[in-house]
């Protein structure tokens, strides 16, 4: 294939994009969409999942590299980035640099400016854009995937400032949206000056239907009776195994994901070819040693307790066809592309605010969209469960034959705004009360609400007060304090609280640090259970704190985030630590990277106010990462030496860089965990390491 300046015009692209994808024929709405994509419209595209969205965006990447702009693929989850690298790889063969950019918020990003095409998290984009590299000019295309999650309170805001600003940056800048479930689509397309298209066509027909009593009763009037066999859930889904079929099943909680999959896995057979994926799954942590079992028969749990090699694991083996069904909780109906022959819902509530609340249409539509494998099956089935005969009319009328929710703008939440005023601030791309309503005008969130002045200069205030920005001669600008808060990406209220903590204080022990953490808005808390009172009472009582916070309940669930990560710096074994909090491997991996992340911040900040606590803080940054006492830190300087090598080696004598490096391999080799071939590759690490500290 020749390369791509060697084309000419555009009037090649639609052939060179098929080509390149190896695709023969393109869907209806991709038809309609890609000429558009290719022209340079801006497009918000909403079709069912599996119908070809992700084409069209690439469409519109292959047009830009004609034209030598650069493109943003922006998606919600680090694990769709992978998948859309992977794609987008294709495009290397025509001489292009593609890129992938998902962690590492404080980074200038300047680096990033070889590739043609960047994969990127909205939080990743959302950090470009505050560094402002040279190179951010360039960009002539936003790909913005799964964009109805803006309305989610979390991820929402960052991706629709990195909109507004984005195009206030260029304002010829082409944006296309890609859905499977916007209602109001004609509204975000208004906002994104952008063509609207919407289309039902799906590769394979979706047949949705709710279960009732031994029966599946589908919306097109036909009905489908399931031989009872025992629970009627683990009989729905027998039934759609026994044909051939995968499913995907959505439970509230992880305890009902895996207990169901404990169930279901008793009455399969064991696939031999899943033996040896099982038994590696089986580490010494309790929550591995749960899914093996599963696994082996065929059957997976998926949840965000799971680490991220297990998650990869349930999903490469499901796409593989040799996992048949997998009971997840919903999170997975927004993440990577899973599709299953059968969806079934079970759960239409989850727990919140503490009650059960009902789960939003187009959180279950997203679910449903999950079922038809394209390749594999001419119809997918997506089926509701319900309790009784009138609980089935209120799930048909309620979910069946129900629109989806009206995407809203989640910029409004106070703590977005102070975050998102501050960074906009800080970029320039406000320095007056009259900026500020321009920029927020150009939000979704302006173009539903409107501007209020009086709650905006509310912030502003706010942000002055504490020194975050200042005024002169009704300019704004952020202070140094101002822009480090922004680069950090921090909620301005921790890094109020970080310096409160910090300045007029001294020197701490590591727990009253990691307590410090634990308080921020930024810190994702544990919850408390009932048998956690007593013993976190008895730590809070000796514990050494910055400050204690005034709701004693809260205080605890705080003391109980900060002794998670206590035991994890003093390398207590992970099953000991998910046995004695009731969390699993990934709560600890979610908040080690936090924590991580907060402590630089504390780190940052710090020196802007009180530098005696810098060697303690850059110590316990490294110590978090990698989870180890102190006395490792040296050694675990070398790649694939962490916390558990770490430990063999120290108590083997091997204490320092230099020790290692004098190392026999062949003596490394007899230590535990390590072989031969190891043994040479932390022999070498070491020797670099020591060699770059002489010189």
């Amino acid at each position: 294939m020749r390369r791509i300046d060697e084309w000419g015009t555009e009037e090649n692209v639609q052939e060179k994009l098929l080509e390149l994808f190896k695709i023969k024929e393109l869907y209806p709405p991709q038809k309609e969409a890609l000429p558009l994509a290719i022209r340079g419209k801006s497009l918000v595209l909403t079709v069912p999942t599996a119908s070809g969205k992700s084409l069209v965006g690439y469409g519109a990447i292959l047009k830009g590299l004609l034209q030598k702009e650069k493109s943003l693929y922006i998606v919600p989850l680090k694990a769709l980035a992978a998948e859309k690298y992977e794609d987008l790889l294709a495009f290397e063969k025509l001489g292009a640099k593609v890129g992938i950019s998902t962690g590492d918020y404080e980074s200038a990003a300047e680096h990033l400016g070889r590739y043609d095409i960047l994969v990127c998290t909205s939080e990743k984009a959302d950090s470009i854009v505050r560094h402002n590299p040279e190179w951010l000019s360039k960009i002539g295309l936003v790909v913005a995937d799964e964009v109805h999650l803006i309305n989610d309170p979390d991820r929402g805001p960052i991706l629709e400032v990195t909109l507004a600003k984005l195009r206030l940056i260029n304002p010829k800048l082409q944006i296309v949206a890609l859905s499977a479930t916007i209602e109001n689509s004609e509204a975000i397309a208004d906002w994104l000056n952008a063509e609207c298209i919407k289309s039902d066509f799906r590769p394979v027909l979706l047949r949705e239907g709710v279960y009732c009593n031994g029966f599946i009763y589908f919306s097109d009037g036909e009905t489908r009776a399931i031989e009872k066999k025992g629970d009627e859930l683990l009989s729905l889904i027998s039934d759609s195994i026994e044909e051939g079929g995968q499913d995907l099943v959505f439970l509230s909680t992880r305890k009902r994901s895996e207990s169901y999959a404990r169930k279901m896995s008793a009455i399969m057979n064991e696939d031999i070819s899943l033996v040896e994926v099982a038994d590696k799954i089986a580490t010494e942590e309790a929550v591995g040693q749960r899914l093996a079992p599963c696994i082996r028969k065929g059957i997976a749990f998926h949840h965000a307790g799971l680490v991220e090699e297990q998650r990869k694991i349930v999903e490469r083996y499901f796409k593989e066809r040799k996992i048949k069904c997998i009971f997840a909780t919903p999170t997975l109906a927004a993440g990577v592309n899973l599709p299953a022959k059968r969806v079934v819902v079970k759960d239409l509530y989850r727990y919140e605010g503490g009650s059960n609340v009902p789960l939003p249409v187009m959180e279950v539509k997203q679910m449903m969209g999950r079922a038809g494998r394209p390749g594999y099956d001419k119809i997918g089935e997506a089926i509701l469960f319900s309790r009784n005969y009138n609980d089935m009319q209120r799930i048909i009328d309620e979910y069946i034959l129900a629109p989806n929710e009206k995407i809203r703008s989640k910029l409004g939440s106070e703590g977005a705004l102070r975050t998102h005023v501050l960074s906009s601030v800080d970029g320039s791309f406000v320095y007056d009360m009259n900026s500020l309503c321009d920029f927020v005008m150009k939000t979704l969130y302006g173009t539903m609400e409107g501007f209020d002045e009086e709650r905006f200069a509310g912030i502003i205030e706010f942000l002055r007060k504490e020194g975050l920005i200042e005024e002169k001669r009704g300019k704004y600008r952020s202070t140094r304090f101002g822009h480090v808060t922004s680069l950090l990406y921090a909620d301005p209220v921790s890094a109020i609280k970080i310096r409160d903590a910090l300045k007029n204080s001294g020197e701490k022990d590591d727990f009253a640090y990691l307590h410090l953490i634990a308080s921020l808005p930024d810190m994702r808390r544990l919850y408390l259970t009932s048998k956690d009172y007593d013993v976190l009472a008895q730590i809070a009582e000796k514990a050494e704190v910055f400050v204690e916070e005034e709701d004693y309940e809260w205080f605890l669930c705080e003391i109980k985030t900060a002794s998670v990560l206590h035991d994890w710096i003093t390398e207590v074994k992970e099953k000991d630590i998910t046995e004695r909090y009731g969390i699993d491997p990934g709560d600890i991996r979610s908040l080690v990277n936090i924590a991580e992340w907060l402590c630089r911040c504390c780190l940052q900040i710090g020196r802007l106010f009180n530098r005696e606590h810098n060697r303690k803080l850059q110590v316990l940054e490294r110590r978090i990462r990698e989870g180890i006492k102190g006395e490792l830190i040296e050694i675990t300087r070398i790649h694939g030496v962490g916390r558990k090598r770490g430990r063999v080696l120290y108590r083997s004598g091997y204490t320092t860089l230099e020790s290692i490096a004098k190392a026999r391999a062949e003596d490394l080799a007899k230590l535990e965990g390590i072989g031969l071939k190891l043994a040479r590759t932390i022999i070498e690490g070491a020797k670099r390491h020591v060699n770059n500290d002489e010189g």
